[in-house]
């Protein structure tokens, strides 16, 4: 019975990871504000997201820093966490940390997103009840 309920709670947190994932990229779609032709494919293994989002951090770093600052601002990912990753690697290397970081900021929105939205939900049908 033990192993039936490990297994079930594994599995439910690998769909719950994906899930969030998905939620992800489709933030990042809207956060790079892509055209519908160059959109990130939502099968996209990790690896290579990050090496596609650090493709666009060393592009935008190198032609448009305004725009690349405006976008972290945008998607919420720490000051200090980037001045690092950018202080203490090599371009290529700080692009991949940089992209690391946007995506595991999106993947903590999508699940904040999650956990108020089934708050709220809770919450209403608390006040439903009585």
């Amino acid at each position: 019975m033990a192993k039936e309920a490990e297994t079930w709670y594994w599995s439910y947190r690998k769909r719950e990871i994906c899930m969030s994932y998905t939620d992800a990229i489709k933030m990042l779609n809207e956060q790079f504000d892509f055209a519908d032709d160059s959109q990130l494919p939502m099968d996209l293994s990790y690896d290579r997201l990050v090496e596609k989002i650090a493709g666009i951090v060393d592009q935008l770093v190198s032609k448009d820093p305004e725009r690349f600052i405006w976008t972290l601002y945008r998607m919420d990912v720490s000051e200090p966490k980037v001045k690092a990753a950018l202080g203490n690697h090599a371009i290529d290397d700080s692009c991949k940390v940089v992209a690391e970081l946007i995506i595991e900021r999106q993947i903590q929105r999508v699940k904040t997103r999650e956990f108020y939205k089934d708050a709220f939900k809770d919450a209403g049908e608390d006040e439903e009840r009585l």
